[in-house]
């Protein structure tokens, strides 16, 4: 058989001769796949290269030291094996065999890369153990031949061989050398949806320049999900890509930056990405199993450079038994949240203020699992999302005031509503009437939320057309008055009033003394009484919250910043930037009163609901893990005890159905079903980096704190790193204290970036899974110049 076979040469059955990366491109050439030309230098290559050096029984006995229990034994092994390959002369007869193969490629740069014979089985995927070398020139080949062996015996493959008992098993290497693809256009893609695990979608992933970028999490790449039968693409998250990684000069790789335009670009057209999908279906096709494949794309040609089995997914399943197809929703993120307020949340679109608008939406299409992760249904993003294009594209102003004027006047009528309702004793009609006023109000926000999900689509490039800056377009957004702005400016008066009587040097200087003396001035106490009863509400989130002591005021003046400074669009008529700057005001709008007017609202609410607790003998916390109609239900004398008790650590979840209102799950088997089909997994990268979108320049390290509900505001010291889901106003008190400020989700003129910039804090937005990767008290840097953040100690409980 010799050392090399070409792909032409190699099938599925040859993964004991090939490795499994190896086996799999040979495959794909038969079956006419497009896949770069190669070929593999076989596992009894590296077993001749051992047997000529003499290398089998120092390696064997070196490896009988281990003991993966201790670490220092695992890297003392690999230390000593790496040496022994890489200092040894590669025998004459493989070193010209690969040189003539190499030759006959007829191209100056290749890939090459490990196959292990265990690779890519469905027991053991060896994906990410072993080495890879990229843009490998004649010269280096050779070398990088050997440092593939040599990979077979770094610490985490020598780690994995014992963690997975392969130890006892014979494991060989095989090298693929594969001609490089300088892809414009590169990523990887699942032929079944990896989250969801919906065996009728399929989710690519693609960003500018070469895959490593990608598979290695160095930047957040576009995603499409595509149905398969009929084929169309469902959804597509088109990210901001500020460098992408190329083959340099010199044939090593290097990041360049990207501009504005360039990196707002989908890096896949609709047609582009439904051609990739083709070629996907083909593989799946051809293997019978599901796929994880990585792609490149040059000039104008789509190329498979690997593939392998998914070895993740639970078997094909029908609709869960509450008759919800998890493929149906997006998730959202976590916003760890009681029942109660997620009752509201999950009819936030309310169907008679859509159709004032000119929209017909029979319900919300929201769903919580287990206290705060919430998906959205896609059939409303893109309803919602078309809309918010038509409004763009017609520079349709009428509908903006529409807008603004009908959340002006829900907001209004629900407060004085509420109020009214409030003053009386608690009964199951005034809980009812109460709640049904209250869901109202969260109408503005959501529906802000995801109008402003399609702008950086649109603002970025005509703001790259005007000469604008990214980090200078937030600048141009006219200030408005909302009931926080003007809780703001109620401190800075207060401010100015403890500058007067002199309180503010001590303050700086010795805070307890300078507390002191403020108790005892009655004039100090009575103005700070008055702005806790008007802006108390600033405390609240989701129905949770008290109002501020007089240290908390305090501490909240010590913390203020200045007011953002509004410019004017430069000199020059440019209609379509204006329409953008307005659509961006009306949306940060919409999403800012929303929660503002919700907290004003559960400010009131919360004391009529603390009452029927009492009324039902419970706490108000477990009050919080009832829905409306079990409040009510209790109020009229039913027992609600045995409701309470399946709820125990939010074991629960809650959704939409159309017409009624909303559903309660707390079945223990469905619950568990629910979180392993619908709720990602995050793993963390290798090198402890995340990367996501730069909401602000900068670079600041400090401790992590995971701020999900109002119940972990009272975490946040100054100087830390506030990390969240995303931000919303309630969040302002803590972003005057953070270091820095980390998101899961948010766009370009999200609420993080906006007031980030206003305050100029390093902030990094959009890193998907921030807040489950990282925990409590690590110590971060966020290089906001980069859009990345990088762990630097772990805290000690999670280490």
């Amino acid at each position: 058989m010799g050392f090399i076979q070409g792909f032409n040469q190699i099938g599925k059955g040859d993964a004991a001769i090939a490795g499994g990366k190896g086996a799999s491109l040979g495959e794909m050439t038969q079956a006419g796949i497009p896949v770069p030309p190669g070929f593999v230098i076989l596992s009894n290559a590296f077993e001749h290269f051992l047997e000529e050096t003499g290398l089998n029984a120092e390696i064997d006995t070196i490896l009988h030291s281990v003991d993966q229990r201790e670490m220092h034994t695992v890297e003392n092994a690999s230390e000593k094996i790496q040496a022994l390959i890489l200092n040894a002369q590669m025998p004459e007869d493989i070193a010209a065999t690969v040189r003539n193969f190499y030759t006959q490629l007829d191209t100056q740069f290749v890939a090459v890369r490990s196959s292990a014979t265990a690779e890519d089985s469905a027991s053991a995927a060896w994906a990410g153990q072993l080495d890879s070398f990229l843009n490998t020139t004649e010269e280096t080949l050779l070398t990088n031949v050997q440092k593939c062996w040599a990979s077979l015996f770094t610490p985490r493959a020598i780690f994995y061989r014992f963690e997975k008992e392969l130890h006892k098993q014979k494991i060989s290497v095989a090298v693929v050398v594969q001609k490089m693809v300088q892809s414009e256009v590169s990523g990887i893609a699942f032929s079944v949806h990896p989250v969801t695990e919906d065996y009728n979608q399929l989710i690519i992933e693609a960003g500018f320049g070469l895959g490593e970028a990608i598979v290695s999490g160095s930047v957040t790449p576009d995603s499409y999900v595509i149905e398969k039968e009929p084929r169309h693409i469902l959804d597509k998250n088109v990210t901001y890509q500020s460098r992408a990684l190329w083959r340099a000069e010199n044939g090593g790789n290097e990041w360049r930056e990207l501009s504005q335009e360039e990196g707002t670009k989908p890096a896949l057209s609709d047609e582009q990405a439904l051609e990739l999908a083709k070629i996907i279906l083909l593989i799946e096709s051809h293997y019978g199993f599901p796929c994880d494949i990585e792609w490149a794309y040059e000039a104008g040609t789509f190329y498979i450079t690997q593939s392998r089995p998914i070895t993740t997914l639970a078997p094909p399943t029908s609709p869960l038994s509450t008759g919800i197809n998890p493929g149906d929703y997006r998730f959202y993120g976590l916003w760890k949240c009681n029942l109660l307020a997620d009752w509201y949340w999950t009819q936030w679109l309310v169907p008679e203020y859509a159709s004032q608008i000119g929209l017909y939406l029979k319900d919300g299409g929201i769903f919580v699992i287990n206290g705060g992760n919430f998906f959205v249904k896609k059939e409303v993003i893109e309803i919602i999302r078309t809309y918010a294009r038509g409004i763009i594209e017609n520079q349709d102003r009428e509908k903006l005031l529409k807008l603004r004027a009908l959340a002006n006047d829900v907001h209004a009528t629900v407060i004085a509503e509420t109020k009214r309702i409030c003053a009386g004793n608690p009964t199951a009609g005034s809980v009812r009437a109460v709640a049904e006023a209250g869901r109202h109000i969260m109408f503005a926000w959501s529906f802000g939320y995801l109008l402003s999900e399609v702008l950086d689509e649109f603002l970025i490039p005509a703001a790259t057309a005007a000469g604008v800056k990214a980090e200078d377009i937030s600048a141009l957004i006219p200030p408005f008055q909302t009931p926080l702005s003007e809780a703001q400016d109620s401190l800075r008066n207060l401010k100015k009033v403890l500058e007067e009587k002199g309180y503010w040097n001590t303050l700086l200087q010795d805070s307890t003394v300078a507390l002191t003396e403020i108790k005892k001035d009655s004039e100090m106490c009575t103005m700070i009484e008055a702005h806790t009863k008007q802006h108390g509400w600033t405390t609240m989130m989701n129905l949770v919250g008290e109002d501020p002591s007089i240290e908390e005021i305090v501490d909240q003046i010590t913390n203020l910043t200045q007011k953002n400074e509004h410019r004017e669009l430069a000199s020059g008529h440019n209609s379509k930037l204006s329409f953008l700057i307005d659509f961006a005001a009306s949306t940060a709008y919409l999403r800012q009163t929303g929660v503002e007017y919700f907290s004003i609202y559960s400010r009131d609410a919360k004391n009529l609901f603390k009452q029927a607790a009492r009324k039902l003998n419970i706490t108000y916390r477990e009050l919080l893990d009832l829905n409306l109609d079990e409040i009510t239900n209790g109020l009229d004398g039913s027992s609600v005890k045995e409701i309470i008790s399946r709820r125990v650590g939010d074991t629960w979840a809650i959704y939409t159905v159309p017409g009624n209102e909303p559903r309660v799950i707390d079945d223990l088997e469905i619950i568990r079903q629910l979180v392993s089909v619908m709720i990602p997994k995050a793993e963390e990268s290798e090198d402890g980096i995340i990367s996501g979108q730069i909401g602000n320049k900068g670079i600041a390290q400090g401790r992590v704190k995971i701020i999900l509900s109002q119940e972990d505001f009272s975490k946040m010291g100054k100087g830390d790193v506030l990390v969240a889901t995303m931000t919303n106003p309630d969040f302002v008190p803590l972003m005057q204290k953070a270091a820095a400020i980390v998101t899961n989700i948010g766009g370009l003129l999200c609420h993080a970036a906006i007031i980030s910039r206003e305050m100029n804090i390093p902030c990094v937005i959009g890193t998907k899974f921030a807040t489950q990767v990282l925990h409590d008290g690590d110590l971060v840097e966020v290089d906001a110049d980069n859009g990345v953040v990088r762990i630097l100690e772990k805290s000690t409980q999670h280490a």
